[in-house]
């Protein structure tokens, strides 16, 4: 079951969006206690369902039985009701399931309500906090099923039966709480055998001497255009008139003046 079915991610160092469903069947607590399951360091968890069976005694109080998910301080993040309350000297059943999508009273002594759609961290509790809970009133017969996600584990089995087959992945209930205990064993590390003494070396060549540094030319730059140079042009010629032998030869011949003496 992919969380993003949910509409909610893994942070990035949980190793995978698709987790090991587990079912387990807590211990009863003692008589006056409540339940309490703790989710282990080694997991993220999603409650699936969680079912249970609540007896009261003869004192005169109603009880109002709720879930609710405490962080790894103890604060109370959110708290499930359910739809009636509880008389005196009666039995009922639970039923919380992430697949409901109603609180309602079924009848005949049982209750169905939602379960939280919320990624529980390590170090978190599922929990119930029964109000007018009294000293003889017992909580019994109680089905809890989750969706796992390794978090810290080198290596992530197929399989859960696999995981704990191979010993990377293990479970106990413990104590009168109900409270699953996560079991990874320690990793032991082999010696690693030392190296062989390094053989002799021929010492390293002297460093060939560098490449002498390429002649580097500079860029042509274009020359500054010369500043323009005003050259006057000579004026026209004044035309000269020179008279053709033709008309020398035809001109009259000039009569010589005689002056008195």
């Amino acid at each position: 079951m992919p969380l993003a079915n949910f509409g909610f991610l893994l942070p990035e160092y949980v190793r995978s969006d698709v987790g090991f469903q587990v079912s387990l069947a807590p211990v009863n607590p003692a008589p006056g206690a409540q339940f309490s399951h703790k989710v282990p360091g080694d997991f993220f968890e999603v409650p699936l369902s969680l079912s249970f069976v609540v007896t009261t005694n003869a004192t005169v109080a109603s009880r109002d039985v709720r879930v609710s998910v405490q962080d790894g301080d103890g604060k109370t993040v959110a708290t499930i009701p359910v739809a009636a309350l509880q008389t005196a000297s009666t039995a009922a059943q639970y039923n919380f399931s992430l697949a409901a999508t109603n609180i309602l009273s079924t009848g005949g002594g049982s209750q169905q309500s939602i379960m939280f759609p919320m990624v529980m961290q390590s170090g978190y509790r599922l929990v119930t906090t029964i109000v007018n809970w009294q000293a003889g009133d017992q909580i019994s017969t109680i089905g809890l099923v989750l969706q796992q996600y390794e978090t810290g584990l080198l290596e992530i089995p197929t399989t859960r039966r696999a995981g704990v087959a191979e010993g990377v992945i293990g479970a106990v209930s413990v104590g009168g709480s109900g409270e699953l205990v996560s079991v990874v064993p320690s990793l032991s590390v082999s010696p690693v055998p030392s190296a062989p003494a390094p053989a002799p070396t021929a010492p390293a060549p002297a460093p060939s001497p560098p490449a002498p540094a390429g002649t580097q030319y500079p860029l042509y730059t274009a020359p500054a255009p010369a500043p323009a140079v005003y050259i006057p042009l000579p004026s026209a010629p004044t035309p000269v008139y020179i008279p053709i032998p033709s008309e020398l030869s035809s001109a009259p011949t000039p009569t010589p003046t005689l002056e008195p003496q």
